[in-house]
């Protein structure tokens, strides 16, 4: 759309997908419970819209497992989390970062990053805010420049997040 300033687009995170179920005590019960069909409902964002939602579709045809009638589209990934933490679905696609935080039950496995393709957070500074005071050009200098560094990084990290080496 052209609003970004030209060298500003920074990759900052990469946004990780678990599948969870409330009712497993371990990642390999989860992760069978998935390639066995023991689920009555799958939830997942909606693969058009969510890009974690393609994600797990992507997963799900990797694994040999689309087209599963049982599966119930979250408008985007914190629906999902929603599905399976009130139990609505026994199994979800979420984030980790909505795991990480240790407010859930049950357990999950961390999908193997090569199933999926990667969902990079990125930052951008609007044209419009480039080109306005001194003060906030270097306010978003700033913090652009703390995004990039070893404690932005430790924190996206411990947030349930990846980053680039």
């Amino acid at each position: 759309l052209g609003l970004a300033a030209e060298t500003s687009y920074m990759v900052y995170a990469i946004g990780r997908l678990v599948l969870w179920s409330p009712f497993a005590e371990s990642a390999e019960e989860v992760k069978a419970m998935l390639l066995k069909k023991r689920y009555t409902y799958l939830a997942m964002a909606s693969p058009r819209t969510a890009p974690y939602g393609a994600a797990a579709a992507k997963v799900m045809l990797s694994l040999g497992l689309s087209g599963h009638d049982n599966t119930v589209h979250g408008e985007n990934i914190s629906q999902c989390y929603q599905f399976v933490s009130t139990g609505h679905a026994e199994l979800g696609f979420v984030a980790l970062s909505q795991i990480i935080r240790g407010e859930f039950e049950g357990a999950f496995w961390e999908i193997p990053e090569e199933l999926y393709p990667p969902l990079t957070q990125a930052a951008v500074v609007l044209k419009s805010a480039a080109k306005s005071s001194a003060a906030k050009s270097e306010a978003l200098s700033a913090f652009m420049t703390f995004l990039a560094g070893s404690e932005a990084r430790a924190i996206i990290v411990a947030s349930g997040y990846g980053i680039l080496p």
